[in-house]
């Protein structure tokens, strides 16, 4: 039995095979002359073509822990619409790969997964992240790496094309949502002294200056300000002095697991008062851990994944559910509002290289600036940036949902919602 490998033991047959030729002395670099008779030698065979290099494209959001269903809805998004641009041929004749970082929902992480694709994975382009923290967090990487960035995010301060000119949301952002609900409770239901909980985090905190100023310009009272640190499971003391207030209505910000908490004390204490939140509240955490007591409170969420009685949901989006379902499975439980606008992106990214003629990021990001009421594929808004505008997301694609009326990425909105 022999010790060496199989190729260390050719190596070394080759060697003798060469040694011996050198000892007759008849090693010679010219072909050998054929013999008179042979056949024809056949020509060499021409290389097989090489598989076109995949077109990587990075995808930044949390995949594990209590934000995960976030990272859920992107994979499910942007998959699905690499997957059919494949179908197709592939972007400039390469096949799309998503290549996802997971940043936990932690800024520092964010930053950390964001140099690695950008280093070591030498992409050109990121979606990314969700939470305003982490998007605020990667900005300086992205513009010195000079790289695009679709942030599928809503905290306003995340979007600033003088300071950032690389990164656009493809996305509604805060100062959206914050309208949206001030004209559902102000002009719809009629209240004029309100009160706002809010996370003490940037995105609680983010979406509380936003309201602040709108309920000025309305002329609205704000009669309690309260906040909360994400992972309280007791507000009773916050609601309160809500409730004893007077304020006819509560607008929240923050995320479903701690507005259930808030859903369930106002329920502990008897008030009958509705909570309005941003799109946060309309996560499946709310619903579950707040059951019953979640029924009467309100969200922000897309006008197109919502339905009433006498009004169906738009085709474009029952039929993106339906390629979802049959792509992954129907046991998921991510938000529409995050895996139609990663769906999206992609789209737009694709587009933008079709008319650059190329995936270079400055020559993308031209392109991308020329958009203007640019469908996508048609499910999620029209989308509009310029080289002064970064927010695509056009606001009459926002309504008021109930925040626990979801039927499997579907949400019944208020027969009043306007």
């Amino acid at each position: 039995m022999f010790s060496q490998s199989p190729a260390r033991f050719s190596r070394a047959f080759r060697g003798l095979a060469l040694a011996a030729a050198l000892s007759t002395g008849v090693v010679s670099c010219a072909p050998a002359a054929p013999q008179p008779g042979a056949p024809a030698t056949a020509a060499p065979a021409a290389p097989a073509a090489q598989p076109a290099a995949k077109l990587l494209l990075g995808g930044v959001t949390a995949l594990t822990g209590p934000s995960a269903t976030f990272g859920e809805g992107a994979r499910m998004g942007s998959e699905l619409a690499a997957r059919e641009i494949n179908a197709r041929g592939g972007l400039l004749g390469r096949p799309i790969e998503m290549v996802f970082r997971d940043d936990e929902a932690n800024p520092t992480k964010a930053v950390q997964v964001f140099q690695e694709l950008i280093s070591n994975q030498r992409v050109k382009a990121i979606l990314g992240p969700i939470n305003t923290p982490n998007a605020l967090a990667v900005a300086p990487a992205v513009s010195e790496a000079r790289v695009v960035n679709l942030q599928i995010t809503t905290g306003t301060a995340t979007v600033d094309p003088a300071k950032h000119p690389f990164i656009f949301r493809p996305q509604y952002y805060a100062r959206q949502e914050a309208e949206v609900m001030l004209e559902y409770f102000a002009r719809v239901k009629g209240y004029t002294k309100l009160a706002i909980l809010a996370d003490a985090t940037g995105y609680g905190q983010g979406g509380v200056a936003e309201l602040k100023p709108l309920l000025q310009a309305r002329g609205l009272q704000l009669l309690a300000e309260e906040k909360y640190n994400s992972g309280d499971t007791d507000m009773t003391g916050q609601l309160g002095r809500i409730i004893n207030s007077g304020a006819q209505g509560i607008l929240a910000w923050g995320l479903g697991h701690e507005l259930a908490q808030a859903a369930k004390g106002l329920e502990k204490l008897g008030s009958k008062l509705t909570m309005i939140g941003a799109s946060g509240i309309t996560t499946v955490g709310f619903r579950q851990l707040a059951g019953p007591a979640s029924q009467p409170h309100l969200g922000v969420y897309s006008r197109r994944f919502s339905f009433t009685e006498s009004a169906p949901t738009p085709a474009g989006a029952r039929e993106f559910v339906a390629r979802l379902d049959a792509t992954f499975g129907k046991e998921w439980s991510a938000q529409t509002v995050v895996s139609a606008p990663w769906y999206e992106a992609v789209y737009l990214y694709a587009e933008a290289v079709k008319r650059a003629g190329t995936d270079d990021p400055e020559q993308v990001k031209r392109a991308l600036e020329g958009l203007d009421k640019f469908p996508a594929n048609g499910i999620y808004t029209t989308y509009s940036f310029s080289p002064t505008n970064r927010n695509g997301f056009q606001q009459e694609d926002l309504v008021v949902v109930y925040a626990a009326g979801e039927e499997h990425g579907l949400y019944r909105r208020p027969p009043d919602a306007p």
